[in-house]
């Protein structure tokens, strides 16, 4: 009776976990039986004669709370960000961070943290209770009550070793294996080094075969003398907060007095909504239909080495040093981590990387592919701008009576206040390296910015961060500066504009911006050709219009 009620209590908090949609079925059904299963067997070897060892119940506290605490964290993902454990997204983000990212992310994730943690000490107190109940319930049954023997309990020795075998078999199917608790993160962790390591070694082959690969030889400089291209690689920024873009708070005065020198992209948006997916679709050939070719395909810092680049990845993202990025990050000819401190919190504001892109500018190689990636908005918001941008804490405009009107938390209105100040440092920071670039207007210079994906800040309800079920985690800024000596396509501006584009296949325009042409490069792909021809977008999987 006791391996039933203890089951049975256990499957009752993975059902309420379900019914309030933190869970999907298949995988409450999945945590719930093998967590079943794993306290039957427990308790079978624990439980004689109707009474538990003094370590029975402690013992089935922990694994409880194990499988509880697992469980917790996919409500967590499911409820905060709408995505599964398994999720690609979910897997880069876990192992491609360091300390100081992980406590941005608790500071900015607190509430809702704070949420999931109080739910799993309720369900742990709930199942301890039924513990305790258990416990009494024996006592009574010692003291006069019905007598419960080895002959009528599951608890005996043959039931034990039965349970044991089952859970062993169950632990044999890798679907399964992989929900243990105890081997919930290690066997993903495994799995994920072994996908970089394989990544690695199969660029390090395509290096190394440069002079063999027959595509990578047909990319070739056909441009006339000097040329080059900034690209700008932004973080967690949707233009719905941008006054370039229409938002109602000025958070673009300094890239809006550029006027007409700015090519403004009107319907962009990004495909996956995570840094590292998103990054290593911009980079190369690697697309949403056919994201293997990351692995397999040279990036543009290879191919523009190729055609004669002399390439620079100056960073303020530390885990770009280590994480999955690093291989990008190490192709380039010259590599700069401007992030001096252990945490992204720790006053590297994008400023740090403007000397370092100077010093890029002023290079004497005749052909240059510059890459700055910044930090701008990457949560928490309040760590991506110093004080004197702080314009917006508190400020009684359109923007907040409307969050008021739609009965936006007190929170949520102070975290939008925080983005656009950040929105509004991203704006300096961006028209201080065009300055840099216009200060070079002899030079054949292009400056291009996107970045990796948006961010919802409170637009549809009081969530505040990375939500891949709504369009502003999409939707994103693209921008356009060219120097006069630049040579210019043959496409007026306003129609560039206009154009319909997904930043998977930004490699093609970035391309046609270093005038290198070859097996790599598709016209029809690139936003800026006059052959360029619009194709169905997808974001998060899902058909855009």
């Amino acid at each position: 009776m006791q391996l039933i009620i203890r089951a049975a209590g256990w499957f009752l908090i993975m059902t309420i976990y379900w019914a309030v949609d933190w869970l999907n079925f298949v995988q409450a059904l999945k945590t719930g039986f093998l967590g079943a299963l794993t306290i039957l067997t427990l308790t079978a070897w624990t439980v004689r004669d109707g009474t538990e060892s003094r370590f029975g119940k402690p013992l089935n506290g922990l694994t409880a709370f194990l499988f509880l605490g697992i469980s917790g964290y996919h409500a967590f993902l499911r409820d905060v960000f709408g995505v599964a454990q398994d999720d690609m997204i979910v897997v880069e983000a876990l192992f491609n961070t360091n300390g100081g990212e992980a406590s941005e992310f608790i500071s900015q994730n607190l509430w809702y943290l704070g949420k999931h943690v109080f739910v799993l000490v309720v369900a742990v107190s709930l199942y301890w209770l039924l513990l305790g109940w258990h416990s009494r319930t024996s006592r009574f049954k010692k003291a006069g009550g019905p007598a419960v023997t080895r002959r009528n309990s599951l608890a005996g020795r043959s039931g034990a070793i039965t349970l044991t075998v089952l859970l062993a078999v169950v632990h044999l199917n890798p679907t399964m294996r992989k929900e243990d608790p105890l081997l919930y993160f290690p066997i993903r962790k495994a799995k994920w080094e072994r996908s970089v390591e394989k990544t690695r070694v199969m660029q390090e082959k395509i290096v190394a075969a440069l002079s063999t690969d027959r595509s990578l030889a047909t990319m070739t400089y056909t441009g006339e003398g000097t040329r080059t291209v900034v690209f700008v690689l932004g973080e967690s920024v949707t233009r719905h907060n941008w006054s370039l873009f229409g938002y109602p708070r000025l958070t673009n005065p300094e890239l809006e007095a550029l006027g007409d020198s700015l090519t403004r992209f009107d319907d962009v948006i990004t495909t996956l909504g995570s840094t590292v997916g998103d990054i290593r679709l911009i980079m190369g050939p690697a697309t949403r239909e056919k994201p293997e070719l990351y692995a397999a395909s040279p990036d543009l810092l290879i191919m523009a080495r190729s055609a004669g680049y002399k390439t620079f990845w100056i960073t303020n993202h530390s885990t770009d040093m280590a994480g999955a990025l690093s291989i990008i990050a190490g192709h380039a000819d010259v590599t700069v981590n401007v992030n001096r401190g252990g945490s992204r919190g720790e006053g590297s504001y994008d400023e740090v990387a403007l000397p370092e892109l100077e010093r890029a500018l002023d290079d004497r190689a005749p052909r240059k592919l510059i890459i700055l990636h910044l930090l701008q908005a990457h949560p928490a918001f309040y760590f991506r701008y110093p004080e004197p941008f702080a314009l917006f804490n508190d400020a009684d405009d359109e923007v907040a009576r409307r969050l008021r009107s739609e009965g936006r938390s007190l929170r949520a209105r102070k975290m939008r206040d925080f983005y656009d100040n950040a929105m509004l440092y991203v704006d300096h920071i961006l028209r201080a390296t065009i300055d840099l670039c216009a200060e070079r207007q002899d030079q054949s210079i292009a400056w291009l910015y996107v970045p990796d994906h948006g961010e919802d800040v409170a637009h549809y309800s009081n969530f505040v961060g990375h939500n891949n079920r709504v369009p502003t985690m999409f939707e994103i800024p693209m921008l356009l500066w060219r120097s006069k000596a630049f040579p210019l396509g043959a496409q007026e501006t306003v129609r560039l504009s206009e154009r319909p584009y997904q930043t998977d296949i930004l490699d093609h325009t970035l391309l046609g911006l270093m005038g290198i042409k070859g097996d790599y490069y598709d016209p029809q792909r690139d936003i800026l050709s006059s052959e360029f021809v619009p194709v169905p977008r997808f974001a998060a999987g899902k058909p855009y219009p």
